[in-house]
C-alpha cells in the first residue's frame, strides 16, 4: 500500500578524499525556544537545507541569565547534555556528525568551575566557545579539563608546524588530502577510550567528536536569515589574503598563505576572516569588529576567538582550511582539519556550505516514484559521475537512517 507522507533518500559516501561531505541528515539543529530570533533563524535554515524534522532540537533557556554567555556548568545541563539525550533517545547517533546552534544560545562559556584549583599556563585563558565544547563533549561531559588542550583535536592536519618549509610532489598529495570523516575510521585516535565516556556519560558513548558552529550570533534574525540564505545559495565568494607588514607579530601565526594560493588558483573563499584576535566576542563593545559582520556582508563563514587568544597558532585555523574548503569538505569539515586546539575558537556561518563539492547524482532502480510496493523491497543504487567510486549508500527513511550497503550492492 502507499504511504503518504514518507520520504526516502539515498545517499553515498565516497572513499578516502572527501567530494561530497556532510548532509542536512546527518545534521541536528538547535533552537532556543524562548527567542522569537532564534525560532526564526532555525526555521529558515532548516527550511532551506531540507533538515529532517527528526534533528531539530528545542532548548528552554529562559533560565540563563543572559543568551551571551554561560557558566561552564549552565552549558552543560541547558545546552549540552539535552542536546545529545535527544539524538540517542530518537536513535539519531549512528548518523548526526554535526550541531548547528541557532541564534540566542550561549557563544561562550567560562571554565572556571572545572578548572578549580589548577594553575593554567598564561596561555590557556579559561573562556571557551559554543562549538569548541561541543566538539570535545566527551572530555567536559567527564569534566576533564583535557579539552583546553592545544592539541586536543587529534583530527587535525598539522602541516605546517614549520610555516617556511616546502613540499615534495609526494608530500604535497599528503598535505592536500582533504580526508572524509567517514564514520568507520571517525576518532580512532581520540583521547578517551570508549569505555571510559560510558562510564562518565552513558549517553554519549557513540561517537568522539561532533562538528558543531553556530548559524547566528550577534545580529537581528532577519539579518541572519539573509546571510544564511547567501550561504546556503552557495555563490562563489572573492576574498583577497592581505598581510600587514605593520602587525607581523600579530598576523604571523596565520600569515604563510605562500602554499595556499599555490594550490589554489584562482582562489574564490567563502570564509572571511581579519586574522585579528577576538572577533568572537559578540557583544556591544567587545573592542573589535565581529565575525557576524562577515556574515552580514554575504561570507559562508567566518570565526573568532571569544577572549585574547594571544599568538598561538593551534587556536586558529591554519590557512590550509581553504585548501580543503576548494578540494569540497563543507565548512565545518574544513574548520575541523585545520584547527589543533578548538577550545576556544567560535565558528559562525552554515556548516554545510560546499560550494566546491562534486556531488554525484544518486538513480535507484527496485522502485518507482509514487509507486505502491508490499512485502521486501531490493533497491539497487547507483552514482554518476563516480569519481571517486562511492564506498557505500545509505538508506534514509523519515530522517532516520534505516540501512547500508557497499558500492554495487543492495
Amino acid at each position: 500500500m502507499r504511504q503518504a507522507g514518507i520520504s526516502v533518500i539515498l545517499v553515498l559516501l565516497t572513499g578516502p578524499v572527501l567530494r561530497a561531505g556532510i548532509g542536512p541528515h546527518n545534521t541536528i539543529v538547535v533552537v532556543n525556544a524562548d527567542s522569537f530570533a532564534s525560532r526564526a533563524v532555525a526555521n529558515e535554515y532548516v527550511l532551506r537545507r531540507n533538515i529532517p524534522a527528526c534533528n531539530i532540537v528545542a532548548l528552554r533557556l529562559n533560565r540563563l541569565r543572559d543568551f551571551e554567555q554561560a557558566g561552564v556548568e549552565e552549558f552543560r545541563k541547558l545546552v549540552l547534555i539535552p542536546v545529545l539525550d535527544a539524538i540517542r533517545a530518537r536513535g539519531l547517533a549512528d548518523q548526526i556528525d554535526c550541531i548547528a546552534y541557532s541564534s540566542d544560545i550561549p557563544y561562550a562559556a567560562h571554565v572556571g568551575g572545572d578548572v578549580g584549583a589548577q594553575k593554567l599556563p598564561l596561555l590557556i585563558t579559561p573562556v571557551a566557545s559554543l562549538n569548541g565544547l561541543t566538539f570535545l563533549y566527551q572530555k567536559v561531559l567527564a569534566k576533564d579539563t583535557g579539552y583546553l588542550k592545544l592539541d586536543a583535536n587529534r583530527y587535525a592536519q598539522r602541516v605546517i608546524d614549520h610555516p617556511r618549509q616546502s613540499f615534495t610532489p609526494a608530500e604535497e598529495e599528503k598535505v592536500g588530502r582533504a580526508g572524509a570523516l567517514a564514520r568507520e575510521k571517525k576518532w580512532a585516535e581520540a583521547a578517551l577510550a570508549l569505555s571510559e565516556v560510558a562510564n562518565a556519560y552513558p549517553s554519549a558513548y557513540e561517537v568522539l567528536y561532533d562538528l558543531a558552529c553556530s548559524l547566528a550570533q550577534g545580529g537581528k534574525g532577519d539579518e541572519a536569515m539573509a546571510a544564511l540564505t547567501k550561504a546556503v545559495d552557495a555563490g562563489f565568494w572573492n576574498a583577497g589574503l592581505m598581510q600587514d607588514d605593520d602587525d607581523l607579530n600579530a598576523v604571523k601565526p596565520r600569515q604563510d598563505f605562500k602554499d595556499l594560493v599555490r594550490r589554489i588558483k584562482p582562489p574564490p573563499i567563502a570564509i572571511c576572516e581579519h586574522l585579528t584576535s577576538f572577533g568572537g566576542i559578540m557583544v556591544e563593545g567587545g573592542g573589535q569588529t565581529p565575525i557576524s559582520a562577515f556574515i552580514r556582508a554575504g561570507a559562508g563563514g567566518s570565526s573568532g576567538t571569544v577572549t585574547e587568544p594571544y599568538a598561538v597558532q593551534a587556536k586558529l585555523p591554519t590557512p590550509f582550511i581553504h585548501v580543503y574548503y576548494a578540494q569540497g569538505a563543507t565548512l565545518a569539515e574544513a574548520f575541523c582539519q585545520s584547527l589543533a586546539g578548538p577550545y576556544q575558537l567560535l565558528i559562525i556561518g552554515d556548516p554545510l556550505c560546499r560550494p566546491w563539492a562534486r556531488i554525484p547524482t544518486v538513480s535507484v532502480s527496485g522502485i518507482a516514484p509514487e509507486g505502491v510496493v508490499k512485502g521486501t523491497v531490493p533497491l539497487k543504487a547507483t552514482a554518476k559521475p563516480n569519481d571517486p567510486p562511492a564506498a557505500r549508500f545509505e538508506l534514509f527513511v523519515d530522517g532516520r537512517r534505516q540501512a547500508a550497503c557497499p558500492r554495487g550492492g543492495s
